[in-house]
């Protein structure tokens, strides 16, 4: 199943593709400028998913607990919250806002959005972030193997919920930097 949102649309709801077990392709249009919370999770299928350039907030949760494994974020984009919380096979960002290795999302104040670690056991944050925001690393459960977290020098604030529900995170290495948790 896949879905295209037309142009007309400017909102995408509250939850409201959630738990649509056969969505596997979403295009959204360009006249979409918010994904609300909640809007495409619990899509197992979900893997394909375009956002269009006119998106300028994804809400917490949007696409959580998908099958994205890769996922393309537009420069329009100036809010992102949790977005992919639960997303067990994402490994890469592609945006002019990723990371070198395709793992952060960092918007151009220093701001790391958004973090993937699936699949490796520790992690450095890239230099040049000043603030970790709320969940950007958020929901990795049991089956995740990633123990050890490394925030780099320059790093002042680390925000509310930034790194929770991290069940097998033993390590989390803080900068001299930090001034805020």
């Amino acid at each position: 199943t896949e879905i295209t949102i037309p142009s007309c649309v400017e909102t995408i709801g509250l939850e409201a593709f959630t738990w649509c077990k056969n969505l596997k392709k979403v295009v959204i249009g360009s006249g979409v400028t918010t994904i609300k919370r909640g809007a495409f999770s619990v899509c197992p299928s979900l893997d394909d998913v375009t956002i269009g350039d006119s998106v300028k907030v994804i809400e917490n949760g949007a696409f959580a607990t998908t099958a994205i494994s890769e996922i393309t974020i537009p420069d329009s984009v100036e809010q992102i919250s949790g977005a992919f919380s639960e997303c067990h096979s994402l490994v890469k960002f592609k945006s002019s806002r990723a990371s070198e290795d395709g793992r952060a999302l960092i918007f151009d104040d220093g701001r790391l959005v958004a973090l993937t670690v699936i699949g490796l056991k520790e992690y450095t944050t890239p230099k040049g972030v000043h603030t970790i925001d709320g969940y950007a690393l958020s929901s990795l459960y049991d089956d995740i193997e990633f123990t050890k977290l490394s925030i780099s020098e320059g790093v002042t604030t680390i925000r509310e919920n930034a790194i929770c529900f991290c069940q097998n995170l033993k390590t989390i290495e803080l900068p001299s930097t930090l001034t805020s948790i």
